[in-house]
């Protein structure tokens, strides 16, 4: 809350989504234990202002993440994402971060 406080100030409407996910049985088969785990409990919280809280989502966050995620695999050559001068990788990752 101090981050978002000094980030934001205090006319900010924050709203906070957490998932419980289940956990997956160690004896499964390798295609089911690297599956996502099932999402058991959704819980909503108002944690400042007044946000719509059926509107409070972690799509975007996640989307994020994942394209960071595809995007730093060219570091460890991977993917055909690799980039092999040094400056064109400087470029791709600011491209992404002023996506």
């Amino acid at each position: 809350m101090e981050a978002i406080e000094r980030g934001f100030g205090t006319e900010v409407d924050y709203g906070q989504m957490v998932k419980t996910c289940s956990l997956t049985p160690v004896g499964k088969a390798p295609a089911i234990r690297h599956s996502p785990a099932e999402v058991v409990q959704v819980e909503k919280t108002i944690a400042a202002g007044a946000p719509a809280v059926n509107r409070s989502t972690t799509s975007r966050v996640e989307k994020q993440s994942h394209m960071l995620r595809t995007h730093y695999r060219c570091r460890a050559r991977l993917t055909n994402a690799f980039s092999k001068k040094f400056e064109n990788f400087q470029a791709a990752v600011t491209l992404n971060f002023a996506y």
